[in-house]
C-alpha cells in the first residue's frame, strides 16, 4: 500500500543531515521499544520493509538495517514485560 515507504521517508526527513550511524541507531531504538508491545515476530515482519526503505533513501547497505531489525526485534527478551515467560519467572 505504500505505508512502509511513507514511514521510511518520514523517518529520513526527520533525521535529515544526520550520519547513517545515527539514523541506524534511532531506527534500532524505535524497533527495540516497540517490540515490547508487539511480538518479536510481528515487529520483524512490520519493520523489515521500513528498514529497506530507509537504507535505500540514505544510500546505506540494506544488510545493516536488516541486522538492526533482527537484533532490535529480539530485545523483547531483555525486559520482564516484553515476553510471557519473563513475567512467569519474575512473579515468584
Amino acid at each position: 500500500t505504500g505505508g512502509a515507504q511513507l514511514i521510511a521517508d518520514a523517518a529520513v526527513a526527520a533525521l535529515e543531515g544526520q550520519a547513517p550511524a545515527i539514523i541506524l541507531s534511532g531506527y534500532f531504538a524505535v524497533v527495540a521499544i516497540l517490540t515490547n508491545f508487539l511480538s518479536n515476530n510481528a515487529t520483524a515482519v512490520l519493520f523489515t520493509p521500513i528498514a529497506l526503505g530507509i537504507s535505500a533513501a540514505i544510500g546505506a547497505p540494506p544488510e545493516a538495517f536488516i541486522a538492526a531489525t533482527i537484533f532490535a526485534a529480539n530485545c523483547s527478551f531483555a525486559t520482564p514485560i516484553g515476553y510471557q515467560t519473563n513475567l512467569m519467572v519474575m512473579g515468584p
